[in-house]
């Protein structure tokens, strides 16, 4: 649902919840979780603590401002 702007109102609520939100599956989810261990090269064993710290973490804020045609 947009709003006047043409933009969704922001989701609140934990990563993993909007994962959830977007059809997301916990299996699909564990296996996102292994793929990020694995990119960052750190040990397998590491794919259960960047689940447990997805779960609980909030989403960031994030306000996107665009200037077209400035130069620097």
């Amino acid at each position: 649902m947009g709003n006047a702007s043409g933009m969704d109102a922001p989701e609140k609520g934990s990563i993993y919840e909007s994962l959830l939100n977007r059809g997301l599956s916990r299996r699909d989810f564990l296996t996102f979780c292994s793929i990020m261990a694995a990119t960052l090269a750190l040990p397998a064993g590491f794919a259960p603590r960047i689940a447990e710290a997805l779960e609980k973490k909030q989403k960031p804020v994030l306000v996107w401002l665009e200037f077209p045609g400035l130069c620097w």
